[in-house]
């Protein structure tokens, strides 16, 4: 309830929200599509969402809901092979740019 609170007065708040995934995860609370609700409302933006998506995936899959499990793996995988197809392209233009500590990094 607390940080619930503390989120109805600053919107934004990271780590409350992070602290609220996890609570609402909990197997003992069960409330994975609020969860999924406040993962959403975080604007998580591609390699963030590598990282992140761990917040929300196990507590999905333990309630069933494969279907949302589903939409975020598509998500993540869109991501890797935009990233797969770019990748080259990043590459010749960081040796264009006499850029070459960048030069593979995109890999």
């Amino acid at each position: 309830v607390v940080v619930e609170l503390c989120l109805h007065h600053s919107k934004h708040n990271f780590q409350a929200k992070l602290l609220l995934m996890r609570l609402y995860g909990h197997p003992l609370v069960a409330a994975p599509l609020r969860a999924l609700e406040l993962f959403s409302g975080v604007d998580i933006k591609e390699i963030q969402l590598e990282a992140l998506l761990h917040l929300v995936l196990s507590d999905l899959m333990r309630a069933g809901l494969f279907h949302k499990v589903t939409a975020l793996c598509k998500r993540l995988m869109a991501f890797h092979v935009g990233h797969e197809n770019d990748a080259p392209e990043l590459n010749v233009l960081a040796y264009k740019h006499d850029n070459y500590i960048q030069v593979g990094d995109s890999d």
